[in-house]
This record gives C-alpha cells, structure tokens and sequence, in this order.
C-alpha cells in the first residue's frame, strides 16, 4: 500500500483512502485511470472519427501531418485499438 500511496498525488491519496488491501487499491486506481467500458468505447469512437476527418492543410508540411497521423494512432493504440499494418 505504501508503494501505491507514493505513486499518486493528492487527488489519488483520497480516491484510495477507503482501500482496505492493495489489492483493493489498485483495483480503483486502474478504474479511475483507465475508466470502463463504456467511456472506452466513446473515446474510441471519438479519435476515429478524428482520424478520419485528417486532412493536411494547405501550409502544413508533411512532417506536421505525419505527426498529428501518429499522435491520433498512438492514443488508439493506447485505447486497445491498434491500426492495421497494411
């Protein structure tokens, strides 16, 4: 628990003060910070449709875009929702 108890900051320390095992902890830390299923598969929607609308603009150079295209594919991938490698 002391482990746990260093790793957050304030807002973390009252989210786990009720957290009788360290079992217990985690278990609320991976809620709050992952979030369910249901928040999950809005935000995967969200970025998809984002990725989809990319457009490189007029007086964007292509490594601007490349970057936006990875920062877009990282946060699905971080979500469980890799892009496919073809």
């Amino acid at each position: 628990m002391y482990a746990l108890y260093r790793a957050v900051d304030d807002v973390g320390l009252e989210k786990l003060a009720n957290a009788t095992t360290s079992k217990k902890a985690w278990e609320i830390l991976e809620k709050t910070y992952k979030g369910d299923e249901r928040v999950k598969q809005v935000r995967l929607q969200a970025l998809k449709g984002e990725f989809e609308r990319l457009l490189m603009k007029e007086n964007e150079g292509v490594t601007e875009f490349i970057s936006q295209v990875e920062t877009i594919a990282n946060q699905l991938d971080k979500n469980g929702e890799p892009l496919p490698a073809n």
